[in-house]
Parts: structure tokens; sequence; C-alpha cells
């Protein structure tokens, strides 16, 4: 009985330090993969920087930009048509000063000649988005002083007139039209002569972050969508 405790003791010190030495094996192994893992530049400047950390938690110099807006907006049903205006309260978190500001204009995608990755009703091409007019702060930009404002793709750009400092906020002033699809495709168009399916529908400040700064993909109807936090007042 002694003998066979013994023998007992020693299976079990081997099958322990057996699977010790495996487990210490994977672990240097899964270390090594990870350290051979491409790394974009960004992704490790933001290491560096404090805002994210290397087992995905945020870092402790984490921010996060937040908008506000107040929107007023109607349908007009017989021109298939959205009209509306908004005040837009862009809070900057970030640790960084900014002399523009991206406002993305999802029915663009709708423009003559831009490229959509799908295929939309052609006679629901138009010339995208009507801006009627646009104010930062109370200074009021010519929508044809392209020094001052830019549109291209779904995305407008303005060249601030007054630096956005960090921890401060702006107030953006926008009144616009824009045309319904007769043709329902990717979260807008009509349905009927009651119906309407209305998404991505009014001017959005665009997101900053701290990996690519401002995010200036356009919108080609079949992309995800990356948004601010933000509170909706409409």
């Amino acid at each position: 009985m002694i003998v066979y405790k013994a023998i007992a003791r020693k299976r079990l010190k081997f099958i322990f330090f057996f699977l010790l030495g495996i487990f210490s094996l994977s672990q240097t192994y899964l270390q090594a993969q990870e350290s051979s893992l491409f790394m974009p530049r960004e992704i490790k400047t933001a290491y560096k920087n404090g805002t994210r950390s290397f087992d995905g938690k945020p870092g402790e110099k984490y921010w996060q930009n937040s908008v506000d807006y107040e929107i007023k907006v109607s349908i007009v049903p017989h021109e298939q048509l959205i009209v509306g205006n908004e005040e837009v309260v862009f809070h900057n978190e970030s640790p960084n000063e900014n002399n523009t500001l991206v406002v993305r204009l999802y029915g663009d995608v709708y423009k003559k000649g831009f490229i959509r990755g799908r295929e939309v009703n052609g006679d629901d091409l138009n010339d995208g988005v009507e801006l009627q007019d646009i104010s930062i702060n109370g200074n009021v930009y010519d929508l044809q002083n392209q020094k001052l404002v830019k549109r291209v793709g779904t995305n407008l750009y303005i060249e601030l007139i007054e630096p956005l400092k960090p921890n401060s906020s702006l107030l953006f002033k926008a009144s616009w039209k824009q045309k319904i699809p007769s043709v329902a495709n990717s979260r807008m168009g009509v349905y009927d002569t009651t119906s309407f399916f209305v998404g991505q529908w009014y001017p959005q400040i665009s997101v900053y972050d701290d990996i690519f700064g401002w995010d200036k993909l356009d919108y080609t109807l079949v992309n995800e969508f990356y948004n601010n936090l933000a509170n909706f007042n409409v």
C-alpha cells in the first residue's frame, strides 16, 4: 500500500510538471506570435501616447468627443423632400487644437458621377444635399468660398476662422434640403405615397479620434457607421 501511494505521488508530480511545461511553452509561443503580428503605426502611436493599451482597455489618457444636436425637420411628401435646420454643439475633449471641422453629408452619395458600392435608380441621381447656409460660432460661411468650404465625396470640410481649443466647444448651424430616393435603397427611400424610410438625413459631425484624427471615409451605401457619442433633440 505504501509503495502504491509513493508511485501515485510520483505520477501526480510528473503530470503536474508536464502540464506546467506545456503551459509555459504555449505562453512563450503566444507572446512570440503577438510580437510578430503587424501593428499599424497609428496604433503604436496611441499606445505610446497612453490613449490605448495593449490589452484592449482604454489607456490612462483616453478621451472621446461628444455632440449635442437640436434638429427641426419636416418631410414634403409630394416633393419627396426633407427640409431641416440644426444647431449642433461639438465638444472637443481631445488634447489637440482643431483648425478644421468635418461634416458628413450622406445624401451626397446620390450625386451624379459619385462612385457607389451599390447600384441605384438613375432617376434618383441629383446634386446631393442642398446646403442653404452654415455658420460656426456666429461666423457665416460663404458656401462658394472653396478656401474655407470644400465638398469632397460625402464630406464637407470647413476651415475654422477661430481654431477650436482643447476642452472647448463650437456651435455649428446649418439649413438644408435633401431629396428622398424614389426607390428604397440602404435605409432611404419611398415605399408608397404615404410611407417613407429615411436614414442618414441630417448633416452629421464626423468622428475625430486618437487613432486617425478626422474620419474622412466616404459613405458608399455599403459602409458600416462610425459615430460620436451624441445627444439628440429632434
